[in-house]
């Protein structure tokens, strides 16, 4: 949750740039942290295949490229799929999620 304070007061503050790139910055953050690899290092592929490798059901490790890919596409294009709200509130539940399955 820490790492998602600077992505919620950009939500509030309504500029959707900077809330993606800091809903993007959480969850590598958090995922370098959990699997040990310096976020210089850290790749779409490498992320799969390290939550598979840790037992990550299919789920969540999709839930993790959907997060990933969203905030990617939206450096180039406004996101109209889905509300900020809506995105910053299914990220804080997956990186809960994956809290309680990568201990």
């Amino acid at each position: 949750r820490k790492r998602l304070k600077a992505a919620e007061a950009a939500l509030k503050s309504g500029d959707s740039q900077v809330f993606y790139q800091e809903i993007f910055k959480a969850l590598y953050g958090y995922l370098s942290d959990k699997l040990g690899i310096a976020t210089g290092e850290l790749t779409r592929s490498k992320i799969v295949y390290e939550l598979e490798r840790n037992d990550v059901n299919e789920a969540t490790v999709n839930d993790v490229t959907y997060v990933i890919d969203t905030c990617e596409m939206a450096r180039f294009a406004p996101v109209t799929e889905v509300s900020d709200e809506v995105f910053y509130k299914r990220t804080a539940e997956l990186i809960e999620n994956l809290e309680e399955r990568l201990k």
